[in-house]
This record gives structure tokens, C-alpha cells and sequence, in this order.
């Protein structure tokens, strides 16, 4: 068995594709708009994030294929949170899968409840969400040849 990294670049608008060994990754970057209906109620929609205004949300999308012959096991894959983002809390969550954070632009990796910030003076403050710059999965199941999945967050532009 192989560790596959993959990591990406979000950008605000964009895809932005990773390779490997036979897996292809795609991100795609829509902006979340909700629809009054005629009865009253809401739904949440997502568009293609053309323009994005401050306290508009946004949610990244990593779209995985494994185009390969063999299941793509030990997969790892790490999307940053751009500066002018802010990370949405509870929006990384993927059954299947182990999901940390990095405040210090993926150096280190925790989980959200272990995730601290240096000061400066020395101490440590838990982090906000306002402080996290990447998210990792580590996928526990293999993805199978032939078959995609998809991993997101979501953010606020500030």
C-alpha cells in the first residue's frame, strides 16, 4: 500500500486539478444562495461563485476520481482556507474519514478540539475559525477504480 497526498490550491473562483496515480482531483469553488419559495419556506442552492461579496458563504469542493484500475487506498488530501475566508465550523466533516486542521499554514495538523494558537507570548489560546488555514482528510476507505467522491467545507468571505 501507497500514502497518496493530494493537495490543492483554493482559489476564490477556479478549478484547480491534482493527479495521482490514477486518481484525478477537481476543485471546484460555488456560492451558497438561499431561495425563498412561493409556499415560504428556503432552500440552499449553490452557483457558480462568479462574483462573492463579504458575508457571502462559499463552499469548496474536492471532486476525486479514481480513473485507475486499482482502489486508491491510505488517501490524503489537504485543501488550504484562503486568507479572506473564513472557515465555517463543522462544515469538513466526511463519514469515512479522520478530518484535522492547521492554524500554522500546514505544518501541523489536529483535530478541531486540540487546535491551539501561540501567542506572543509563548502561551497557547484555542484557535478560532478565523485562525484555521487547512483542512486535511485521511480517507479510511479505499475509493474504488471507477468510482468518485467528493470532499468540502465551507467558508464566509469576510
Amino acid at each position: 500500500m501507497r500514502k497518496i497526498i493530494i493537495s490543492t490550491i483554493c482559489l476564490l473562483t477556479g478549478f484547480s486539478p491534482a493527479y495521482a496515480s490514477g486518481l484525478t482531483a477537481t476543485q471546484n469553488v460555488q456560492k451558497e444562495v438561499v431561495i425563498q419559495n412561493e409556499d415560504g419556506s428556503t432552500e440552499v442552492k449553490y452557483v457558480e461563485a462568479n462574483k462573492i461579496a463579504p458575508g457571502e458563504k462559499v463552499l469548496y469542493s474536492l471532486n476525486i476520481a479514481n480513473d485507475g484500475t486499482e482502489p486508491a487506498t491510505d488517501l490524503v488530501l489537504v485543501m488550504p482556507v484562503p486568507q479572506e475566508v473564513k472557515f465555517i465550523e463543522g462544515s469538513a466533516n466526511k463519514l469515512g474519514s479522520r478530518v484535522s486542521f492547521s492554524v500554522d499554514d500546514g505544518e501541523t495538523f489536529y483535530e478541531r478540539d486540540q487546535l491551539v494558537l501561540k501567542t506572543m507570548d509563548g502561551s497557547e489560546k484555542p484557535a478560532n475559525s478565523d485562525d484555521i488555514t487547512h483542512v486535511k482528510w485521511e480517507i479510511d476507505s479505499p475509493v474504488e477504480a471507477g468510482t468518485t467522491d467528493t470532499l468540502s467545507f465551507k467558508g464566509l468571505l469576510k
